[in-house]
């Protein structure tokens, strides 16, 4: 099966939990995590074969993500502020939200540092 055809396998096999926008996110990060590439060059390679191995593995991610498992368990790593973290079930997923807060927090600190020092 070749790369584009499995995005849009993705796309219809999950247009049950997510839109097709989100589908297609989440094989964007599958992909590049099973690829280890980048997703803008997996792009420019649409029309590649997949090998058995990284089929296998991605179908494995696709079966997860329909039983509503999140991305980053399945993965084993999220991204927060910059860093890569292990997850796994037991350990909450970071949110965006909570990057935001770090960031308005270390803002403000720093804020109030800048007048301490004046």
């Amino acid at each position: 099966m070749k790369i584009g055809e499995l995005n849009e396998h993705f796309a219809l096999e999950l247009e049950q939990l997510y839109d097709r926008d989100e589908a297609k996110a989440l094989f964007a990060i599958a992909a590049e995590h099973v690829f280890n590439l980048p997703i803008l060059k997996l792009r420019m390679m649409d029309d590649l074969d997949t090998d058995f191995i990284h089929l296998q593995k991605l179908l494995s991610i696709l079966n997860d993500l329909m039983i509503g498992k999140p991305i980053q368990h399945i993965l084993e790593q999220a991204y927060f502020y910059g860093s890569v973290f292990k997850v796994n079930q037991h350990v909450l997923i970071p949110r965006p939200e909570t990057e935001e807060l770090v960031d308005w927090i270390i803002s403000d600190c720093k804020l109030k540092l800048k007048i301490n020092l004046m």
